[in-house]
């Protein structure tokens, strides 16, 4: 907060509100309750004042990055809360991460569009078990597909951890669908 107050440059002021944001996410993620929920809330929010610095324009690599960390904290958020609010908040984060998407392409940021798939995956696997009928098994699909594209770059040779991670998120996004 300290760095926010006394950076010279929007940018550098943009760097220290996202990696505040980062550090409430990390802690609202090892905190329960309403605290936790109020911490992701706040990284959300620390995310969003960069995003006004970090265009896609000017910033394109520092606003994907942001993007998919917001992502992160809104799909958590989405985990920790029922109803139409939960709902809202797993489709605000999987717009984030696909906004984050636009950026690069697999020629450009294979590793990093890997990640930013499989995190897609993982919102869409909660909307899917929160949602049901059809709708419900669409969107387990999406996080079916999210996965596969993720495995063309992180494959068992090159990224095994990776690959075995996301291996078992298609896994359980399978199970749900069967």
């Amino acid at each position: 907060r300290q760095c926010i107050a006394i950076a010279p440059t929007p940018y550098l002021r943009a760097m220290a509100q996202n990696d505040m944001a980062v550090t409430l996410q990390h802690r609202g993620f090892l905190t329960e309750g309403a605290k936790g929920a109020e911490m992701l809330a706040e990284a959300v929010a620390a995310f969003d004042s960069a995003l006004e610095v970090y265009t896609r324009e000017e910033h394109p690599t520092n606003w994907a990055m942001a993007q998919n960390n917001k992502g992160i904290a809104l799909q958590e958020q989405g985990r920790r809360t029922e109803g139409m609010e939960a709902a809202a908040l797993l489709e605000d984060a999987v717009a984030a991460y696909d906004g984050a998407r636009e950026v690069g392409t697999l020629e450009e940021h294979p590793t990093y569009l890997a990640s930013t798939l499989n995190n897609k995956s993982g919102a869409l696997h909660e909307q899917g078990i929160r949602t049901d009928g059809a709708a419900g098994t669409a969107l387990l699909a999406r996080a079916v597909a999210a996965c596969d594209a993720a495995l063309e770059v992180r494959t068992r040779e090159e990224y095994p951890v990776d690959w075995a991670g996301t291996q078992n998120n298609k896994g359980a996004a399978l199970q749900e669908q069967g």
